[in-house]
């Protein structure tokens, strides 16, 4: 985290582009807007894009609506802007490899890059500039927050309460994947104003829109069961809506989709 405050404030640093994964979910969504509010506080002259391949997920944009977050200078699906010439400096975030980002894939090949992310395997650290990497932490959601922390900068309560959307989403209401530190940073953000119920409400609304259905039945027609010791691992092959799919496997039974 001190080398990232060094690099943004280098001379030859004045736009930066914060990308994340296309279809952004809510912890990409929440530690995309929380990492670019950080980064505007390490250095306010720095010009700031926000980037969703493909857009946000309908939960993803009815937390924007709902908690009335204002987004920014975002671009979306814009395969006409040179990114090249945009952006100094590029930020993946909560991303585990270059396929992930659709158009922007290319961009990063030959670009330098910065990596936040928690995913257990990621292609793009061993390439990148510099890393924020911690396989152990529940989401990018905690990653971001933890990284406030140790600057000893809060975060404003809306973003706290999407940070706490994030966190949520990710560990499938604190089911999956939550250490000690997890409920530190909830406890942290829940301090800040970050509104926990109003989240949890928001996170459990049925209102799956018709295309998400459509790619979660299909998930489930075309997934392969196997039996791995006592596991039930579940792999299915889908074209949009990933994480969605993903969590219907779990919730069919699955201990690994």
């Amino acid at each position: 985290v001190k080398n990232l405050k060094n690099l943004l404030n280098s001379e030859n640093i004045s736009r930066i582009c914060i990308v994340t994964h296309r279809n952004a979910d809510p912890d990409a969504l929440a530690s995309t807007i929380a990492l670019s509010s950080l980064v505007a506080k390490l250095n306010s002259k720095l010009k700031i894009y926000k980037v969703f391949p493909e857009g946000i997920e309908l939960i993803s944009k009815n937390l924007v609506n709902e908690l009335n977050v204002d987004l920014g200078n975002v671009l979306i699906s814009n395969k006409d802007v040179n990114y090249n010439e945009l952006c100094d400096l590029i930020m993946v975030v909560d991303t585990a490899s270059a396929s992930q980002l659709a158009f922007l894939a290319n961009v990063i090949k030959s670009r330098n890059y910065i990596i936040v992310d928690h995913h257990d395997i990621n292609d793009l650290v061993r390439s990148s500039l510099l890393n924020i990497y911690h396989h152990q932490a529940s989401s990018t959601s905690e990653i971001v927050s933890l990284m406030s922390m140790s600057l000893g900068l809060s975060v404003e309560p809306k973003i706290a309460s999407l940070l706490i959307a994030g966190i949520l989403y990710d560990t499938r209401f604190l089911r999956v994947s939550v250490t000690d530190v997890t409920f530190e940073v909830l406890s942290w953000l829940i301090r800040l104003g970050g509104d926990y119920e109003r989240v949890v409400s928001l996170l459990t609304r049925k209102d799956t829109p018709y295309p998400e259905k459509v790619a979660r039945l299909k998930a489930a027609i075309r997934a392969g069961i196997y039996a791995v010791d006592n596991y039930l691992l579940t792999i299915t092959c889908i074209g949009a809506y990933e994480s969605s799919a993903l969590k219907g496997m779990l919730d069919l039974g699955s201990d690994i989709a």
